[in-house]
């Protein structure tokens, strides 16, 4: 009997050491533990001061373990350009959380990988660069001018009106529609796609990426379908309301160009337009655009406040070369270079998406060697 333990014990350490051996010119990295690998020395927050230390002592590119799937860690300018312009490390990891939030499926611009990737940031990208400058900045200026209406009362929450503001120039754009500044449920509705966002982004090693049975239970996971299935509800309404008074020789907005390019694609069994990932789109543009230029505002004004003396050096600039008779337009960027030296230092030093949704290989490669 005890011979039949030790042999069995042998048996179980053996197949360990064989399955999760490094491979053979993986990179340099530390030691994983039995199971679970490298996941109690990463940081619940964010991972880049981890793996700044890593890479003092493993060097620039750093091999580790999560669970029973290997990760590389990139640092340095050079080899994270070099990463993302190589062609195997396009695709993105097909997990759980990624698939639930897009019907089952890795759809939308931020998630997906190969055609359907292509596919939908192509004609997302065609189609916002379809809505002129001209228009663009007007709605921005729109914006900044009922911004202005609703704190030049008295003091204000900065988290939520930014976001707001964000939201409606990118909504004006796929949906010819603006969010009231004033509508406490649509504020409400912000703030949680804001805290979903915060939370962290889905693909990153989600505990219900390892074990999808804790989605019944992780309050996380929980929270985050909650707030995604409310946009995807939003996002489907306005669909509709498209759908009613569709001119296909007048496509207004995103939405618009969407479901005539779904029309003409109809009886097209390898078509990626469809109405699932037209609200993933939208879905994606909704969250990343509020979060990440609310952020941005965020930082420089809490910078302008630890900061007067930078503050009224830009605001001598702003003056002098726009004196106080008019707002400032993009073509006035080029003549306001300490301003724009300003903005470019804060978002240096305060990355609003430093760890972004992981890519993955789709072959096995020599990089950095």
């Amino acid at each position: 009997m005890f011979e039949t333990i030790i042999l069995f014990c042998v048996f179980v350490v053996l197949i360990y050491l064989w399955k999760y051996k490094r491979p053979e010119n993986f990179p340099p990295g530390p030691t994983p533990l039995p199971i679970i690998g490298n996941l109690l020395e990463l940081p619940k927050g964010h991972l880049y001061p981890k793996v700044e230390e890593w890479s003092k002592i493993y060097g620039q590119i750093i091999g580790c373990r999560i669970f029973s799937d290997l990760a590389v860690f990139v640092t340095g300018v050079d080899n994270v350009l070099a990463a993302l312009r190589k062609e195997e490390f396009q695709s993105r990891p097909e997990s759980f959380s990624i698939k639930a939030r897009s019907y089952g499926k890795a759809l939308g611009i931020f998630l997906s990988t190969g055609e359907q990737w292509n596919s939908s940031r192509k004609f997302t990208v065609k189609q916002m660069r379809a809505f002129g400058k001209m228009e663009k900045e007007n709605l921005i200026v729109e914006e900044i001018n009922q911004l202005m209406e609703t704190i030049k009362d008295g003091t204000m929450q900065g988290n939520g009106l930014f976001g707001l503001a964000a939201v409606n120039v990118i909504w004006m754009i796929i949906a010819s529609k603006r969010i009231d500044f004033n509508d406490e449920r649509s504020r409400n509705f912000l703030n949680n796609l804001n805290k979903a966002f915060r939370l962290g982004s889905p693909g990153g090693g989600d505990i219900v990426d390892i074990f999808p049975i804790f989605r019944f239970i992780s309050s996380k996971f929980k929270f985050t379908m909650k707030v995604i299935n409310e946009t995807h509800d939003f996002i489907r309404e306005t669909i509709q309301e498209h759908r009613e008074v569709l001119d296909p020789n007048n496509p207004r907005d995103l939405i618009d160009s969407y479901l005539i390019e779904m029309d003409c694609n109809k009886g097209n069994p390898g078509s990626h337009f469809t109405e699932e990932d037209l609200i993933v789109v939208g879905t994606d543009l909704f969250s990343a655009g509020a979060e990440s230029t609310s952020n941005s505002i965020e930082f420089v004004l809490l910078y302008m406040i630890l900061y007067p003396e930078v503050q009224e050096k830009m605001q001598e600039e702003i003056d002098r070369v726009l004196g106080r008779g008019r707002k400032p337009l993009l073509d006035d960027k080029t003549n306001l270079h300490y301003t724009m030296a300003v903005l470019s230092e804060v978002e240096r030093i305060n990355s609003v998406v430093p760890t972004n949704v992981p890519h993955y290989c789709v072959k096995d490669t020599t990089f950095g060697g």
